[in-house]
């Protein structure tokens, strides 16, 4: 009987609890885990490997024995797929590795039911430059346009969570706020503390609730004012640089660490809206880093959105680059996930010619294309 490949190594609950966070903090960046590892290659020998700086072809093929602490002599039938031979040179894509997955009989990824005992994530990383203060059409500042949105996201799946017996905490939510202030929390308040909370967390602590008019039909055809409650939990601010650098590895040690605690939830998606270039450097590579965070259901899920202040015309979840008019929309785009399944009909059912080749991102967005970003990214899979 053939040896059991995942019987080499120590399993992963050896691991001390945070290591994958204190591994990221002290060799930023690293290779983090991705979606689904081949079967014989467990979590603890991917550490190991990058600790080595051994590569994903060493370890793939079993030619880590000079490296002491890896251990990968593996059996003569267990030889690598057609997918990592192809995949040798680098890191396997998602792509292939949830083909190599399926070929093994596993469930696909981003299917998790989403429920009080296995929650998922949701991260929202924004711009508040100085150039954020730059005036839309309709006169409201890209910030503060930004924030309303992202207010009325929060209220959204405050509504959609909340059942007879209250808010279930379906998700946790965070918001990184990067700037002239630096990067950290974009809540105040009693939830400034820490980057993530459980959404009935969220509930009970608003800023505060502002008194707004909005318009309503009247039944005949007409619209007439209404006066409505509006909870803020994300105040608009725009000064200095652009940080993006800073904000993406802040965002990847909040969702190591969440991944951790979750190991079998749907994975964490970030929501990442920018009106600018980075000041601080490439964030591409840093981004896919992010992108590779797992948990057991898929890798985590990254959305990245530029907003524009003119009448230009927008390009939304495009399938390529070839459109994009610049190095820095181009980046943003190779920095942005395809669409997950379920996400495709949500964006097609809104009018948008999306695909599961897609990657999610809109580029020189307005109004319309802000708001339907916020809606389709964060529509869940499986509520329960």
């Amino acid at each position: 009987m053939a040896q059991d490949p995942r019987a080499w190594t120590s399993s992963v609950d050896s691991l001390p609890p945070g290591d994958r966070m204190e591994l990221w903090r002290s060799r930023v960046p690293l290779r983090p885990i991705p979606v689904r590892l081949p079967l014989y290659l467990d979590r603890l020998t991917w550490h190991r490997a990058l600790l080595d700086q051994v590569s994903w072809s060493d370890v793939t093929f079993g030619r880590c024995h000079d490296y002491p602490g890896i251990r990968t002599d593996r059996p003569a039938d267990a030889g690598a797929t057609d997918i990592e031979r192809e995949n040798y040179n680098g890191q396997p894509e998602a792509a292939d590795l949830e083909a190599a997955a399926m070929s093994q009989g596993e469930s696909m990824p981003y299917a998790a039911e989403i429920s009080r005992a296995n929650p998922s994530c949701f991260l929202f990383v924004i711009d508040q430059s100085g150039s954020m203060d730059e005036r839309m059409e309709g006169g409201t500042s890209k910030a503060a346009f930004v924030a309303d949105v992202l207010n009325k996201t929060l209220y959204n799946l405050i509504t959609r969570c909340t059942k007879a017996d209250g808010c279930r905490p379906y998700f946790d939510v965070g918001v990184v706020a990067y700037g002239g202030n630096g990067v950290g929390s974009g809540f105040e308040g009693a939830l400034s503390g820490t980057i993530l909370h459980s959404l009935p967390e969220i509930e009970k602590n608003p800023l505060r609730i502002e008194e707004r008019v909005k318009k309503v039909p009247d039944g005949a055809g007409g619209l007439v004012e209404q006066s409505t409650k509006f909870p803020v939990w994300f105040d608009p601010k725009n000064t200095g640089g652009t940080p993006m650098c800073e904000a993406m590895r802040r965002a990847a040690e909040v969702l190591v660490e969440w991944s951790d605690s979750h190991p079998n939830c749907y994975p964490a998606t970030v929501i990442h809206v920018t009106d600018g270039q980075s000041t601080d450097g490439d964030p591409e590579h840093i981004a896919t880093q992010l992108r590779q965070i797992a948990t057991s259901d898929g890798q985590v899920l990254l959305f990245n959105l530029h907003i524009d202040a003119t009448s230009s015309a927008p390009v939304i979840f495009p399938a390529t680059e070839s459109a994009l008019p610049d190095h820095h929309s181009k980046a943003l785009f190779r920095m942005s996930s395809g669409f997950p399944p379920h996400l495709v009909g949500a964006a097609t059912e809104r009018g948008y010619s999306a695909t599961g080749e897609s990657r999610f991102f809109g580029y020189k967005a307005g109004y319309e294309a802000i708001v339907d970003f916020f809606e389709i990214g964060t529509r869940a899979s499986q509520m329960r």
